[in-house]
């Protein structure tokens, strides 16, 4: 997955030439080759003409540049493009400021701290000592609020969310997402529906007979949930005369150790007849209670993903409204419905009313069993924000990583464009081709082996 990061600094350019002559200065690391200018190198070579460098930034405008921006007061001024290892750099002087900006996989480590200090020792070599008195090269965080308040940009994010739906946003009560290794361990083993099925039917009844359940399901199926503490042991002591219940033990060690008999026929208790019985572990009706298992299941695919455990949030209620999970994606918000079962028209209605009630910027809808073709024909048919529906254990191990990374370029190209908006040169088209040939090269995610 792609994530895009900022920082900012008060060292505003006031020309071209001021910004030319840094990236000038930084190109002299071969590290740090500029893209764009480049490419308008090797345009002039083709027509043999010879240029100065501010002459060349301004055909490259007038070239490349289209008229992105052409109702904004700001002078248009060409920025610059570097690709390093694993990451690719944007140089973009705006305002009163000088922002850089990052676009890597969520696997590498960031480099910006290291460009940044780079591209200040290149601004304090280009320019002159006056100039430099005023400007500051400690760096801040950039904010996709500063991006928004500080760019001209051509819409928002996403038309069908409303300034109301984000407010009644932040009326969601939500608990902070925590996950331990015990958690996705126990999770993976109910993803199977063989152990999830026996588990359920277990809770149901309460306690079975382990020959009885033997009948129905393979020793393969209940030796893990016994491995892992889901389903306790217990050992039933009945009299072998008239069949009546004497005692339970949690182990025939126990029943061999004491000195009882039997009242009925005298025989001592470990001479009964002890039958082997399956009782659910507390931990099991707590993840089943509200198919709890799925969301960590889910949860964990969306930290493999790239998703920050911070950026995901579980149980968002507002009144009798509630989701599953929260995320957000570089920048956009997604709501996950989660079912163990099939999903229906029925759950359709208030699911895509909540998307758009609370400011989701796109849905995703995950069921352990099918979504209903009528499902599928409604959400077509919807204007408003995306909802994604996914059915199945493969399917959603299989395309659910696909919908985050859609979900995350869309937004990373939205931010770039938010940041090169005054230079007016859409740097988005080779931006994707770079993602697309070193996409993401995490592990696949799924069922964990840990």
């Amino acid at each position: 997955m792609y994530i895009f990061d900022g920082l900012t600094a008060s060292a505003a350019m006031r020309t071209q030439a001021e910004i030319d002559s840094v990236i000038r200065q930084l190109a002299k690391n071969d590290a740090y080759q500029p893209v764009l200018r480049s490419a308008g190198r090797e345009l002039l070579r083709l027509t043999g003409s010879k240029l100065r460098a501010s002459q060349e930034s301004n055909l490259l405008l007038a070239v490349l540049g289209g008229p992105r921006a052409t109702h904004s007061p700001d002078t248009p001024m060409l920025g610059e493009l570097f690709f390093l290892d694993g990451s690719a750099m944007i140089v973009q002087p705006m305002r009163s400021r000088l922002a850089i900006g990052e676009v890597r996989g969520h696997e590498k480590d960031t480099k910006l701290p290291e460009f940044a200090e780079e591209l200040g020792r290149a601004a304090k070599a280009a320019l002159d000592g006056r100039r430099l008195r005023g400007m500051s090269f400690e760096w801040l965080p950039l904010t996709q609020d500063w991006l928004r308040g500080n760019s001209v940009h051509y819409g928002p994010r996403n038309p069908f969310v409303s300034p109301r739906s984000i407010r009644n946003r932040s009326e969601l009560k939500t608990k902070p997402a925590a996950l331990s290794m015990d958690d996705m361990e126990d999770a993976a083993l109910l993803v199977r529906p063989e152990q999830r099925l026996f588990l359920q039917r277990l809770i149901q009844v309460g306690k079975a007979r382990s020959v009885d359940a033997r009948q129905d399901i393979s020793a393969e199926t209940v030796e893990p949930l016994l491995a892992r503490g889901l389903v306790n042991k217990e050992f039933l002591v009945v009299c072998r005369k008239d069949s009546s219940t004497l005692c339970t033990a949690q182990s025939k060690e126990e029943i061999e150790g004491v000195k009882f008999r039997c009242s009925n026929c005298g025989r001592a208790f470990s001479d009964e007849h002890v039958q082997e019985i399956y009782a659910p572990a507390p931990r099991a009706k707590e993840l089943t209670d509200g198919s709890h298992w799925m969301t960590l299941w889910i949860t964990h695919l969306l930290l493999t993903a790239g998703v920050e455990m911070s950026q995901i949030a579980w149980g968002a209620t507002a009144g009798e409204d509630e989701l599953d999970i929260v995320a957000s994606i570089n920048g956009v918000t997604v709501f996950f419905e989660l079912k163990d079962r099939e999903f229906g028209l029925g759950d359709a209605y208030p699911f895509s009313s909540r998307v758009q009630r609370y400011g989701g910027d796109v849905g995703v809808i995950l069921s352990m069993d099918r979504v209903a073709e009528e499902v599928v024909k409604y959400l077509n048919e919807q204007r408003g924000p995306t909802i994604h529906a996914l059915a199945g254990m493969g399917k959603i191990e299989s395309d659910l990583r696909k919908v985050l990374e859609g979900i995350a370029v869309n937004a990373v190209l939205y931010s770039v464009s938010m940041l090169t908006a005054r230079s007016r040169v859409d740097v988005k088209p080779l931006l994707q081709e770079w993602m697309r040939h070193r996409a993401s090269r995490a592990l696949p995610f799924g069922v964990p082996s840990l």
